[in-house]
């Protein structure tokens, strides 16, 4: 689970009726700002010329101008080599991303078309579909190892794994963490960095985050807002952890995991000594979604607190125990 810090977590109608109407929309918007979702960013479904837009908003604090360019050139080269990733649209200024402040915040914001299809994770995953679903991720990572950057670039996990160490550097409770990020270090310095295993991926590739077309047949991809530069292997055993049988066992032990693995194959390698390294890459996850846990409770909230934000503050806790049970612990 993914947070952003507790103070953003709060629907602001003022703040989202003025992010919208940088956005070509239809004139009636009556329930705009009864639905929303406000996790790693704010989203907002509103409707232009009939169809389903989403608009997304992002403080600058959390995630700056040059991080979402960055993400949104990413996705614009996907589309241009016939990928189907979700497309941005574009702002009354004929820009896809608008900086906005409202009440001394400055926030980033954006607009996606809905895309196609029904998500991954409300459909029964056949072996078809898996098989599917891996090929898909096989041609994001094509299509990523003939991506050149220029001058935007997303961070990469050695970049991440400072921002770990920043973040957490005056936490009592963080001394798992430390050590944990010192193992994850020496591992990734062991690991094969060939532009073939390594490049910018997308990170958060579960099945909510894939639609179904039945009638193109496509797999259209939406949220690239985690995409850093890690390897390949990163994504597929980010993928399997989801698919995972319930026994403990190793996800690439599973009947998913190897139609999942069949697809992915079909177009593209996946050598052995990385789906070797799925624990470091298991290990990695954990203490980036810890992290990201911590930075969100220790967040000042008001008083007394709305019944949900208890709820939530105890599930966070929870999440937290659990990412951090093995660290420290030998890779």
């Amino acid at each position: 689970m993914y947070m952003l810090p507790m103070r953003f977590l709060f629907h602001d109608q003022s703040l989202a009726e003025t992010a919208l109407s940088y956005w070509p929309h239809d004139a009636e918007q009556k329930s705009f700002g009864q639905r929303f979702r406000i996790s790693a960013n704010a989203v907002y479904p509103y409707v232009f010329q009939s169809n389903l837009h989403f608009l997304r908003l992002s403080p600058v604090v959390e995630k700056s101008e040059i991080m979402v360019a960055a993400e949104l050139q990413f996705i614009t080269h996907l589309l241009q080599s016939g990928f189907p990733a979700l497309k941005p649209d574009l702002a009354l200024d004929g820009e896809n991303l608008v900086a906005i402040s409202h009440q001394g915040q400055q926030y980033n914001v954006t607009s996606f078309a809905a895309v196609p299809g029904r998500q991954l994770s409300d459909m029964d995953l056949t072996p078809e579909l898996l098989a599917g679903y891996g090929s898909a991720l096989a041609q994001l990572h094509i299509h990523s190892s003939n991506f050149v950057p220029g001058k935007l670039r997303r961070p990469d996990c050695n970049n991440i794994l400072d921002w770990i160490e920043t973040s957490l550097q005056h936490d009592e409770e963080a001394a798992g963490a430390m050590a944990e990020v010192s193992l994850l270090r020496q591992a990734f310095g062991a690991l094969p960095r060939g532009v073939a295993d390594f490049g910018l991926i997308h990170y958060d590739f579960e099945p909510d985050n894939v639609f179904h077309d039945t009638r193109s047949g496509a797999f259209h991809v939406i949220d690239f807002d985690d995409c850093h530069y890690h390897w390949y292997a990163m994504d597929v055993v980010g993928v399997l952890a989801e698919l995972e049988d319930q026994d403990g066992s190793s996800a690439f032990a599973t009947d998913s995991a190897k139609h999942f693995l069949a697809g992915y194959r079909c177009l593209r390698d996946l050598p052995q000594e990385l789906l070797e390294a799925e624990e470091i890459f298991r290990r990695y996850r954990a203490l980036y979604g810890f992290t990201r846990v911590v930075r969100c409770l220790r967040d000042g909230v008001p008083s007394p607190q709305p019944d949900w934000m208890v709820s939530l503050r105890q599930r966070l806790n929870e999440i937290k125990t659990q990412r951090s049970r093995y660290f420290g612990q030998p890779l």
